[in-house]
C-alpha cells in the first residue's frame, strides 16, 4: 500500500468515525441540553407555584367560603314539604307586599336533581293585581329571591278600565332551586 493509499485510507476512518460516533454523541449532547433545559423550566414554574401556595391556599378558602355562602343563599330543600311551604309562603309574602292577590300557587312536578346538592322543582303561579304592582312584585321576587328562576310570564288584561287602575292576572312558571344537604350545605 502506498503512502498516498494509507492517508485515504486514515481520512477515510477519520470521516467514519466522525459520521458514526462524533455526530451521534454530538446530537445525544443536544438531546440532553432539550431535556435539561426542559427540566429547568418545570423547576422555575414549580418554585413559582411554591412560592405562591400561602396565596393559593388563602385563595381556595376564600373560595370555599363564598361557595358555602352562595349554597346557603338556597332554601333547605331535604325536607320537601317544608321547602314547598317555605318558598310558597316567601313568594307569597314578597308579592303581598306589593299589593298583589295569589290566586293559585300549584307545584308542577316532582324535583329534579341538578347536581353539587342541589335540586330544583317548576311551580306555576298565578297573580292578581294592578299592572304597576304586578310589575313590582316580580322585580320583588327576582331581587329577594335569588333561588328563582323566571321560566314563563304571561299577563291578561281582567278590566277594560280606563283610568289608571287596570287589573290584570300575571301567570308564571318559575323554577325554583334547593339545597339537598349536599357537599356544599351545612
Amino acid at each position: 500500500m502506498s503512502a498516498s493509499q494509507a492517508r485515504l485510507l486514515l481520512i477515510a476512518g477519520v470521516l467514519a468515525a466522525i459520521q458514526f460516533i462524533v455526530l451521534p454523541l454530538v446530537n445525544y449532547q443536544a438531546e440532553l441540553r432539550d431535556e435539561l433545559t426542559l427540566i429547568q423550566r418545570q423547576v422555575v414554574r414549580s418554585e413559582a407555584l411554591v412560592e405562591q401556595l400561602p396565596v393559593l391556599t388563602l385563595q381556595a378558602e376564600k373560595l370555599e367560603a363564598a361557595a358555602k355562602r352562595v349554597a346557603n343563599a338556597f332554601p333547605n330543600a331535604s325536607n320537601a314539604t317544608g321547602f314547598r311551604l317555605e318558598v310558597q309562603d316567601q313568594i307569597q309574602r314578597l308579592l303581598r307586599e306589593q299589593g298583589n292577590q295569589v290566586t293559585l300557587f300549584s307545584w308542577l312536578a316532582q324535583p329534579q336533581a341538578a347536581g353539587n346538592g342541589m335540586q330544583v322543582q317548576q311551580a306555576r303561579v298565578n297573580v292578581s293585581g294592578n299592572f304597576k304592582s304586578l310589575a313590582e312584585g316580580q322585580l320583588q321576587l327576582a331581587q329577594q329571591a335569588p333561588y328563582i328562576r323566571f321560566i314563563d310570564a304571561s299577563l291578561r288584561p281582567q278590566n277594560r278600565d280606563p283610568g289608571n287602575n287596570k287589573q290584570a292576572e300575571l301567570t308564571l312558571i318559575i323554577e325554583v332551586a334547593g339545597r339537598t344537604g349536599g357537599r356544599n350545605a351545612q
